[in-house]
């Protein structure tokens, strides 16, 4: 995965390095499972995503 390069993706262009191997700053859905049925809510994007320092 780390080939990938502004990849052109359903989801939209996807870029992966080394160290990450996903797209922290992509909206993500939301959903709500209810009596195991799932609907969605809203989207949701990280406003600033934090990494571990080693």
């Amino acid at each position: 995965m780390e080939k990938f390069k502004n990849e052109d993706l359903t989801a939209g262009p996807t870029s992966f390095d080394a160290t990450l191997h996903v797209n922290v700053s992509r909206p993500m859905a939301v959903l709500k499972i209810t009596d195991g049925k799932d609907a969605f809510v809203e989207y949701r994007a990280a406003v600033k995503p934090t990494f571990p320092t080693k």
